[in-house]
This record gives structure tokens, sequence and C-alpha cells, in this order.
């Protein structure tokens, strides 16, 4: 399931009281939000007042995860009873 597809962050009421738990939870004054799929670098360098940074702090965008086939292999030895005793 897509991460903003869940229903605590799908939701803009649920978003509200999200970043209210937050807040409250770390005691912070205010929670700074960007879409994830927007450009949340230039938010977040905005908030810190270094803007002019930003063509320095671009990410190369890539995805690596390890393959179907050995996240399966990995599902199935940890189904396996082998503890060592």
């Amino acid at each position: 399931m897509e991460f903003q597809q869940l229903p605590r962050f799908s939701a803009s009421p649920n978003l509200q009281h999200w970043r209210s738990d937050v807040k409250e939870f770390y005691g912070a004054r205010e929670v700074i939000m960007a879409n994830y799929e927007d450009d949340w670098i230039k938010v977040f360098l905005d908030f810190l007042g270094v803007a002019d940074l930003y063509e320095s702090a671009k990410l190369e965008e890539k995805n690596s995860s390890i393959s179907d086939d050995l996240i399966e292999i990995i599902r199935q030895i940890n189904a396996m009873d082998c503890h060592r005793k």
C-alpha cells in the first residue's frame, strides 16, 4: 500500500489530526508539512532560511530495492522455526 493512501494520511482531517499529534508529542511550536511528490526539499530549505542552497541540495532520483525473489526467500526463511539453541 502506498504511504499516502494510509487512512491516517490520505484525508485532510486525518492529516490535520496527525499534525496536531506530532506537534503535541514533540512540543513543537509548529509543524511544517510538504507533499512528498512535490518539491519538499525547497519547502524544507525555505523554512531553514537557506533557500539559496537549493541547487546543491537536489537529491538524485532513484528507488533501489531488493528483488521480489529475494523478498520471497527472506519471507520463507523467516517463517521457518530454526532458532539456535
